[in-house]
């Protein structure tokens, strides 16, 4: 488990696999938060799969590894100080402006000074081996399930298409809680 949202022992287990750069998961991502925030017995787990073959075996071309990088910005973001969250809102957020590659440095810092991180902590942690085999660890795990695309929504460990949607979240999570 990279992190989650959710506290006690949820009846309805939501685990997202998504990349930073998709569009459709940026669109997920509050629904999937607000329907977490709302149903108590509910736990959110973020699954990072950046369509990128440098850090996704799943994946059969390799990008410029900016999607990677972005993974794990998020995943160090909540190593280095509880703040994966805020990171990964913040990189959603910006997905339309983000710089690229030339400028990573700049994004680092930028969230470093946002979410109250040591840059230079975070700076080692993105650049550590450790970090990428957490990546292709949950990117193995997101192929091994048959992870079609980006967003990947599964509850209670079954796929659910379309689960970025409310209506669908809302019915399924009427139907299990009253069984």
């Amino acid at each position: 488990m990279l992190y989650q949202k959710g506290d006690g022992e949820p009846t309805f287990v939501i685990v997202e696999f998504a990349d930073y750069l998709c569009p459709h998961c940026k669109v997920a991502y509050p629904t999937l938060h607000a329907f977490t925030d709302a149903h108590p017995s509910s736990r959110l787990i973020f699954k990072p799969f950046p369509l990128d073959g440098k850090c996704n075996k799943a994946i059969p071309h390799a990008g410029d590894g900016y999607r990677c990088k972005l993974a794990a910005l998020s995943l160090c973001s909540e190593q280095v100080g509880k703040k994966g969250w805020a990171a990964h809102q913040w990189i959603f957020d910006h997905q339309e402006t983000l710089p690229g590659l030339g400028k990573w440095n700049d994004t680092v810092k930028e969230v470093a000074q946002e979410l109250q991180l040591n840059e230079g902590d975070l700076t080692q942690c993105v650049d550590s081996d450790a970090i990428y085999d957490k990546i292709q660890a949950s990117a193995n795990e997101g192929a091994k399930a048959q992870v079609p695309g980006t967003p990947a929504i599964f509850v209670n460990n079954k796929s659910l298409p379309g689960g970025a949607f409310l209506p669908i979240l809302q019915g399924l999570y009427t139907k299990v809680m009253s069984n």
